[in-house]
Parts: structure tokens; C-alpha cells; sequence
């Protein structure tokens, strides 16, 4: 395994941060060698947590064409194979290879599924949208995807593509799926000797851009099936973050916890962002990230301490209220007033690019602290939560396969 360990500068609230990764290698999805005269898929998937595995995966959709460019023509349009009892994936109708076809075939499937609707607030109102639109033509097979904005709507994306010869062999058509997301996981915890109490509720990760000139993919995005190297993904520009949250609040203890008191993992369209500084405040030059925590801190006689009174009549001290009606329609939970539940920011310290396929986990320590207050905050603007005298010292340690390599720690930190 290949250790990267990041120290990173003293900040004036205390949080710690964790970042495991997992290599894509191990993400690849295969089938064996076929092809017959019928028209027929069978899947071996290795992979992790939610991840899409051959235990939950039920269907794939294919689309098959021939030749390229203008001369490009469809064989068969997009497709549902289904899996049956012996673990083949077969369509409701039987297709066989056509001697209209030519001599070769390009295959592209995707799972797990096509008809998925996914769900976003609109004046007030919960309203539904389909998650994958297909566009697929012989000239430019294509999938655009809208990304959920609550992580328990979210599902991992496979992809595929591939050239077969007719007659080429007497088994499986050869399929590589590959993982299109990065997978995120937020966990909390605290040392046993903490002064606080702290309930969560949910998290999200909010991206940002300095100004209209910067594009960066959260919302919808165009996977084009053509650019099997390096996919070509349509830049969009939306001001929404993913998010998890739970009504169950979660008590912080010295064991990790996810988040939400389960796994529900954020699927993020892989990119480079850099991070929000705080005490001073700092906005990049580049696309940036960070990440919000939804808390009630108590002390130890109970006595609730973050958000009080005054701070619930600070809106970006509370949860907003679009975050609020997005989770009142979720929350199975009514006694939970979304809007009355402290709302803290916490940078990742560092620039940080996601990469398919990969899995990350994040863990808050909040030992000492929930992070900070809004930089536009009107009166303790960019200062932490809790107390003033805090520091904070983020490690981020991320595991590929490989060799053991060094990193030079920030300046900041010798």
C-alpha cells in the first residue's frame, strides 16, 4: 500500500480530517470471454460497501452499433438485459447478432439502472426528475446524469465499452466496467475527555466558484461513451453541495461514526477543487470546496450552548432553509426543526482532486471544537464556533496500492 501523509497548518478551531482511498484497480468490473450467436452478458463485479456488486446489481442497459464517424449506423437500440437465475444477463426479447451488422460491433452498457428518478425543492415544493436521460446515437453515445442532492438518492454508475468481431469466440462478450464517481464517506468522533456533547445530524459538501469565469461539475454532467481513455464530461455551473443527513442525531463518541448513524455515501464527479482557509479567511483562485456540519453542541450539564437563541436568528448560523425543507420531506422524523439546528464550516486544508473509482472516507475529530462561522457571518465572521483559543491540525492520509512514498509537510508546519 502506497502511505500519503498530509500535516497540515494550525488553524483556530479544531477538527481533524481523514481521507482514505482505495485504488480503481481493484474497482474494475469484467466479464468473461462470449460471443455467440445471441446476444448475452455475464458480470463479475468486485467492489465495496454500497458500491454496485453482482449481489445488487439486476439489470444493465446496452446499446450496439457499427462503423463510425458519418458512416456510423445503430444496430440495436438501448437495451435492458436482465439478470436471470444462472446469473446471465439476458433482454426480455432475444437478440442475435444481424448480417446487416458488418463484421464488428461497439458495445456500450452502463448500470445499474435507467429509471431512477431522483428528488429537489422548487418554490417550496418536492418535485422529481429523472435521474439519466439517454442520448444515444451511432455518432456520439452519451448518458447525462443529474446528481442527487441528498446522498440516500445517490447510487454508484458503471460504465462500459468495447469492439467485438463476429464469431470471434465461443464464450461471454468481453466487458471492463469502470466506476465514473468518487465515493465519499463523512464519520465523526471525539475524544473520551471532551468538555462537549455534540449531536450531528448530517453533513454536506458545498462547492464553490470565485466568479462566473470557472466551471466545475456537481449537478449534471454528459459521460460520452467515444472517449474510452479519458471520457469527456460536460462543465456545468451549480451552487449545490451533496447531502446526508439523518433525524436520528448522532452522539459523538470516541468511536467513528458515519455521519448519518449509517452508510450513505456521496458519489461525486471526479475534479480538482482547492479549500477554504478560516482565521484569516482565504476564497481561492480556483474552484474550492468545504464542507458544513449540521450540530447541537451541549456542555456537560446539558445546557445547550450551540446554536443558542441569538444564533438561531443568524441564518447562516442554523440550517437554510431550502437544506431545511430538503430534509424535512426525508426526515421520517417530525419532531426534528430543521431550522433551529446549528449549522458550522470546516475547510479540507488542502487542495484535493478526486479520482474515479477511488473511495474516501472523511473523519471529523471534534474534540475540541465544530469549526467555524460563516465568513459573511455579520458578527464573529471566519471565528470558531465554540471558542477563540482553539487550534486545529488536519491529517489527511490517503492509500493507493504501491510503494511508500514521502511528502514534504506545508511550510507552515517545520
Amino acid at each position: 500500500m502506497n502511505k500519503y501523509l498530509f500535516s497540515l497548518p494550525m488553524m483556530a478551531a479544531a477538527f481533524g480530517g481523514m481521507l482514505v482511498s482505495c485504488s480503481s484497480d481493484e474497482d474494475l468490473i469484467e466479464t468473461a470471454a462470449y460471443q455467440g450467436q445471441e446476444i448475452e452478458f455475464t458480470l463479475d463485479i468486485n467492489s465495496r460497501g454500497n458500491d454496485v456488486t453482482t449481489e445488487n446489481l439486476e439489470s444493465i442497459w446496452v446499446y450496439a452499433y457499427s462503423g463510425s464517424g458519418e458512416s456510423a449506423k445503430e444496430c440495436f437500440a438501448l437495451t435492458e438485459f436482465v439478470r436471470n437465475d444462472y446469473g446471465i444477463f439476458k433482454p426480455e426479447t432475444p437478440i442475435k447478432w444481424d448480417s446487416s451488422w458488418g463484421n464488428e460491433v461497439n458495445f456500450c452498457a452502463f448500470g445499474p439502472t435507467k429509471d431512477n428518478y431522483l428528488h429537489y425543492i422548487q418554490n417550496g415544493v418536492l418535485k422529481s426528475i429523472e435521474q439519466i436521460s439517454c442520448k444515444m446515437t451511432p455518432s456520439n453515445p452519451s448518458i447525462t446524469i443529474n446528481t442527487p442532492e441528498y446522498a440516500s438518492e445517490m447510487q454508484d454508475m458503471i460504465t462500459a465499452e468495447t469492439t467485438v468481431t463476429n464469431g470471434s469466440n465461443g464464450t461471454a462478450i468481453p466487458l471492463k466496467f469502470r466506476h465514473i464517481y468518487s465515493k465519499v464517506d463523512i464519520k465523526v468522533k471525539k475524544a473520551e475527555d471532551s468538555e462537549y456533547d455534540i449531536d450531528v445530524y448530517g453533513a454536506l459538501i458545498a462547492f464553490s466558484t470565485p466568479d462566473t469565469s470557472t466551471d466545475y461539475l456537481y449537478k449534471n454532467y454528459t459521460y460520452r461513451f467515444n472517449q474510452t481513455e479519458n471520457p469527456t464530461y460536460d462543465t456545468n455551473r451549480n451552487g449545490y453541495g451533496v447531502q446526508v443527513s439523518t433525524g436520528t442525531p448522532v452522539n459523538v463518541t470516541s468511536e467513528e461514526q458515519f455521519a448519518t448513524g449509517e452508510q450513505n455515501s456521496f458519489y461525486i464527479i471526479p475534479q480538482k477543487f482547492e479549500s477554504l482557509t478560516f482565521c484569516p479567511y482565504s476564497k481561492p483562485a480556483n474552484k474550492y470546496q468545504n464542507l458544513h456540519l449540521l450540530s447541537i453542541v451541549r456542555d456537560k450539564s446539558g445546557n445547550q450552548i450551540f446554536p443558542t437563541e441569538h444564533d438561531l436568528t443568524i441564518t447562516n448560523r442554523v440550517t437554510a432553509n431550502s437544506s431545511a425543507l430538503l430534509f424535512q420531506y426525508f426526515n421520517p422524523d417530525p419532531e426534528v426543526e430543521w431550522a433551529k439546528i446549528g449549522r458550522s464550516y470546516i475547510p479540507f486544508g488542502q487542495t484535493f482532486e478526486y479520482e474515479a473509482g477511488h473511495h474516501y472516507v472523511i473523519t471529523l475529530d471534534l474534540t475540541n471544537g465544530i469549526g467555524y462561522t460563516a465568513s459573511t457571518d455579520p458578527e464573529n465572521p471566519d471565528e470558531p464556533v465554540l471558542k477563540m483559543s482553539l487550534g486545529a491540525k488536519v491529517e489527511v492520509e490517503e492509500w493507493v496500492d504501491g510503494e511508500l512514498v514521502p511528502v514534504q509537510a506545508n511550510k507552515d508546519d517545520e
